[in-house]
């Protein structure tokens, strides 16, 4: 149910006027309405001042999706329906909110390197990634998420160059794609480069020696990256490897030539692009070797074919941001139209308390180092609050507050934005953390158990009188809104900083409108509203990859 387009539609009957939905805006705070028009955009069609033309439409009768309207100076607060809302939000579920989109949108997110180790930066990729994707197929949209491996970069080279001459033991019992990492970063430290380079080379030329040991180690990654992918719960339609864009990437670039869009210069093939402001890019070196970008260019190429899609989203960090609109420029300038449906969504880096990483230096925290702090810290946690527990049932609560404690961090700030990730502060119960709407969500739970009312949505609706109960309905009758801004502006945060304002009036209506009553016509009311804002946080929890626990 889209409220804003059936107010706007209502307005615009009353008016006479083609007004867009966008022009609605929200009141800062629950009691002041649902949406607020701005009467001042009327003034000089209705030639009015935009007190008149507010206290006019005060007056007016609209149909009952508007329970009310109250001019407040040039502004007219709307008030939807309460009873409305909740019986909607009742007779569908965990379908609230879905859109009816139909286009076909290929996400690409995650992308870690073979041959490093899946750290917490890749982590923020991966939890954006899957939640856009979740987002996007709620509206209705056929979404096919994919990952691609860099697996032809000078990285793979230093790795191979690391196993040939640090001499290292291979271990047993660990992870030997992690252990990869680590190697990696103690060459790009013990190597020079010239070594690195002609690694690289001969890799290109598909040596026997460094093309087997190359697919011993891709072999390693992947199994230490479906390890992990397993641990978050995360499908990808379609794995791409760079080095399956090789050869065609190199015909790409011949093309380019011919089109007078890429020309040879001092051996190596370049693209001046600095009339579009996007500077001049090597394609090819002058020893031969390609360069991301032409493989990028031919894995583009490569989808746009296959699979006719509506639109690309590539989820990749915010310095690749001139290396993507070269990218786009490219296809655009070899004839495709589809250019322009391709979104870089960057994101801001993940920082430690006390700085930034790189996986050069080792300076990184691994996936897997994470997991064992975080539930290092869950144990003492859960031990003190569920002591009585089986092994079984702490564990499950466990992987929820995990499930809450690693994503939620990573998807709240704006995605532009980067972050300092705090393992304590990503497992507390209280403040704008995970677990808080988790828990949130296990009280009403908790409260839906002890009643023994059926839940109907056949109530008293007028008992549902009191501020908290009426500032909660408001705010879920946001849930569809929000979802659909989310996913058009592939930004999950909106959704995250929504289901901590529910948390906070769910938290208010908790402690001032007792839901287990001796009136039980109240109690069947409260209870309808609980069972409602249980299905808002579980439904918005999901599509952040969120566990919603029946008890923490």
């Amino acid at each position: 149910m889209n409220y804003k387009k059936k107010v706007i539609l209502a307005l615009n009957k009353e008016i006479k006027e083609k007004l867009d939905e966008n022009v609605l805006e929200l009141p800062p705070n629950e009691s002041l309405g649902d949406y607020a028009l701005p009467c001042f955009i009327l003034s000089k069609k209705l030639k009015k001042s935009p007190i008149e033309i507010a206290k006019k439409l005060e007056s007016k009768k609209f149909p009952s999706i508007i329970e009310k309207t109250k001019a407040v100076g040039p502004y007219l607060n709307i008030y939807l329906n309460r009873k409305h809302i909740i019986k909607e939000i009742f007779k569908e579920k965990e379908n609230y909110g879905k859109g009816n989109k139909k286009e076909k949108i290929m996400i690409e997110f995650s992308n870690p390197n073979p041959f490093k180790g899946f750290h917490i930066g890749h982590l923020r990729n991966t939890v954006l990634g899957e939640s856009i994707s979740r987002l996007l197929k709620f509206q209705g949209n056929k979404v096919i998420p994919v990952n691609y491996y860099n697996d032809t970069g000078k990285h793979v080279a230093k790795c191979l160059w690391g196993l040939e001459n640090l001499k290292v033991s291979k271990p047993e019992d660990k992870d030997l794609g992690e252990w990869l990492g680590k190697i990696y970063s103690q060459a790009s430290i013990k190597g020079k480069e010239e070594e690195f380079s002609i690694i690289h080379k001969k890799l290109e030329e598909k040596d026997k020696k460094y093309t087997k040991a190359f697919k011993q180690g891709l072999s390693w990654s992947e199994e230490h990256f479906n390890n992990i992918y397993k641990d978050l719960n995360i499908t990808f339609s379609k794995i791409y490897y760079d080095s399956d864009y090789l050869d065609t990437g190199k015909k790409i670039v011949n093309n380019l030539i011919k089109k007078k869009v890429a020309k040879l210069d001092e051996g190596a093939i370049i693209a001046d692009l600095e009339k579009y402001k996007l500077n001049t890019l090597i394609l090819t070196r002058s020893d031969g070797t390609s360069m991301y970008i032409t493989k990028d260019l031919s894995m583009a190429i490569d989808r746009i074919n296959k699979f006719k899609l509506d639109s690309s989203v590539y989820v990749v960090g915010s310095e690749q941001k001139l290396h993507f609109q070269q990218l786009f420029k490219l296809l655009e300038l070899y004839g495709y139209k589809q250019s322009k449906k391709c979104y870089h969504l960057s994101y801001g880096l993940v920082n430690l308390p006390e700085g930034s990483m790189s996986s050069r230096s080792g300076n990184i925290v691994l996936y897997k180092d994470l997991k064992r702090k975080l539930f290092k810290l869950l144990d003492e946690e859960i031990n003190k609050r569920h002591n009585n527990k089986s092994k079984s049932e702490k564990q499950k609560i466990k992987e929820d507050i995990f499930s809450a404690a690693i994503r939620f961090d990573m998807v709240l700030p704006d995605t532009n934005k980067e972050i300092t990730f705090d393992i304590k502060k990503s497992i507390c119960f209280e403040g704008d953390t995970g677990p808080y709407i988790q828990y949130a969500h296990t009280r009403a739970s908790s409260i839906l158990k002890k009643s023994k009312e059926k839940i109907s949505d056949k109530i008293n609706y007028r008992l549902l009188s009191k501020k908290e109960e009426q500032n909660l309905i408001s705010k879920l009758a946001l849930f569809p809104e929000i979802t659909k801004n989310a996913a058009e502006q592939h930004k999950p945060n909106i959704v995250a900083q929504y289901l901590l304002r529910i948390s906070h009036l769910f938290s208010d209506f908790y402690h001032n409108c007792p839901c287990i009553s001796e009136d039980k016509d109240l109690e069947k009311a409260r209870l309808l509203l609980v069972f409602c804002t249980k299905q808002i946080l579980s439904s918005g929890l999901y599509l952040l990859g969120i566990n919603s626990p029946e008890e923490m």
